[in-house]
């Protein structure tokens, strides 16, 4: 070499100092160090996987309002729909119940019970951009229908809709053979489950050829707020309710939400009825054990009759008043036992109260009559 040294001596050291092979060595281990460097550094520049969200479950019950006949022949416990991502809904009950006087064919009210799947995100329950709340509205849109509905309750248990029995007694009217036709436990038979059965029939002659009628009812009622819901409204004195078989429909408001009975307790009251200015033949009609009967109890009974000429009042030609007896009507007193009831304030008969001076219809087997009430002796 021209600089006086050799690369490599007789000893193999690199420029006579170190030996080659040790080089080499240490060159292989900075090139093993610098290449574990470079994947470690790789590896850390991968991203980092987001975990799955928790899914969860609620319960919901959902108010469809009222619905057309063929909607909720279609609408089926097990109905699911996809809410997007990973939620969705299933239907789990369904309560359907008659709406009474419907502006149009929307004759059914229905309310559903539905499990709601979703994710918890920040310890809050979402069904794709929404939570579940109070007052949202819900779109069931499936191939056989489309029904929209608000969210009226959430929990986390049940997956059944909370049902509850209201008594209620119900005012209407009919004709007489209608009524006969209406008995205790007939049942409204609706979307394939028993939503009323009737307790309890009065029936009461009026003085048209109609009946009245109280209809004590048990009504398969979703729990309220404050009062059960039934066809879409709080059952509460006034509501209108809707009862139906196949032999008769039926609809009246409620006078009393607490019970199916009448209003008072049985009693037995003695009545004067009047009746003024009738012609002789017919006063000949009446007579003592007529009674006023309707299906199959005794609501009336004439115990007594007292007929006597009917009175007119004459004026003389030099203008005295007189009192005479008409020459062929007559005045017709009947003593009557009728079957009342009798409440805190009121004296009941054929369904409604009565006093001193009233008329009241009385219908015996082939004669219907309206008197009015001169004295009450209970």
């Amino acid at each position: 070499m021209t600089d006086g040294r050799q690369l490599l001596d007789e000893n193999g050291n690199l420029f006579g100092v170190v030996n080659i092979v040790d080089v080499l060595v240490v060159l292989m281990v900075l090139a093993v160090a610098a290449a574990g460097g470079a994947l470690v550094l790789a590896a850390g520049d991968e991203p980092t996987e987001e975990p799955e969200p928790d899914t969860a479950t609620k319960y919901a019950t959902i108010d469809l309002g009222n619905q057309p006949d063929h909607v909720v022949e279609q609408i089926e416990e097990g109905d699911s729909v996809d809410l997007g991502g990973q939620s969705s809904l299933t239907i789990t009950d369904m309560h359907a119940t008659p709406v009474a006087n419907p502006d149009d064919d929307t004759d059914i009210h229905l309310a559903i019970r539905a499990e709601v799947e979703g994710v918890m995100e920040d310890d809050s329950f979402r069904i794709g951009d929404e939570g579940l709340q109070l007052g949202q509205e819900f779109e069931l849109d499936t191939e056989e229908y489309t029904a929209n509905g608000e969210v009226t309750a959430v929990d986390d248990e049940s997956d059944a809709l909370a049902r509850t029995t209201k008594p209620v007694l119900i005012e209407t009217s009919m004709g007489a053979t209608t009524a006969e036709e209406i008995q205790p436990g007939d049942e409204h038979e609706l979307a394939g489950s028993t939503v009323a059965t009737v307790a309890e029939v009065y029936s009461y002659p009026t003085a048209s050829d109609e009946r009245l009628v109280l209809l004590g009812v048990e009504l398969t009622a979703l729990e309220g707020v404050d009062q059960p819901t039934y066809g879409g409204d709080e059952v509460t004195t006034d509501t209108q309710i809707a009862f139906s078989t196949a032999a008769y429909d039926v609809t009246g408001p409620v006078i009393r939400s607490d019970s199916t009975t009448e209003f008072g307790e049985p009693t037995t009251t003695t009545a004067e009825v009047e009746l003024t200015g009738v012609d002789e033949e017919f006063a000949e009609t009446f007579e003592a054990g007529m009674t006023e009967t309707e299906r199959g109890e005794t609501l009336a009974t004439i115990t007594d009759v007292d007929v006597q000429p009917a009175q007119v009042v004459l004026e003389s030609d030099d203008g005295d008043i007189h009192l005479r007896d008409h020459p062929t009507e007559k005045d017709v007193r009947l003593t009557v036992e009728l079957e009342t009831r009798q409440t805190d304030s009121t004296l009941r008969f054929h369904g409604t109260s009565i006093e001193q001076g009233d008329t009241i219809t009385l219908a015996f087997e082939d004669l219907t009559i309206d008197g009015e009430l001169k004295a009450l002796d209970q």
